[in-house]
């Protein structure tokens, strides 16, 4: 005959990376129905030192199209009626937020790791030319990202955001 008290003030949440895309400035295009074309410069022009007397010589500029299609990234969680009218807290509000953050730990995932295989789009590790820093079976560490930076800094690419 003990009674129970449900504190559902103090819903204890699942332990989450932060999803950290966004905040780096990725751009996500929404609302597309086609394909997506982006120009982009390949190489650039070449400069040099020349004598007062002397032409310069001519050089291109590379120029050069991503193609780009839409993808979608889904999840389902299956909400009973009964679940709906007597859940404390509320489960809509629990399974929204649970969604939104696989959502976006999705998105992170893809942005840096997608094989572009299996309907994902291709992540930057698989891009390339671009230098690829091994993840350590265990997942992201200080030292991995570290090397990440220092990558992007030797490749003289280093930007306020990243």
């Amino acid at each position: 005959m003990v009674a129970t008290d449900l504190w559902s003030s103090q819903f204890i949440d699942l332990l989450r990376p932060n999803s950290i895309a966004a905040g780096l400035g990725v751009r996500f295009a929404t609302g597309l129905v086609g394909n997506v074309d982006i120009p982009k410069m390949t190489s650039g022009a070449s400069f040099y030192w020349i004598d007062e007397d002397e032409d310069g010589t001519e050089s291109n500029v590379g120029l050069g199209i991503i193609k780009m299609s839409p993808k979608t990234i889904a999840g389902a969680v299956p909400i009973t009626r009964r679940l709906m009218q007597q859940s404390t807290p509320d489960i809509d509000l629990l399974v929204r937020d649970e969604i939104l953050r696989g959502i976006g730990l999705g998105i992170d995932k893809a942005v840096f790791l997608g094989t572009g295989l299996n309907n994902q789009p291709l992540g930057i590790k698989n891009q390339t030319g671009v230098h690829a820093i091994q993840i350590p079976a265990g997942g992201w560490d200080w030292k991995t990202i570290v090397a990440f930076e220092t990558a992007v800094a030797e490749s003289n690419a280093l930007a306020a955001n990243m």
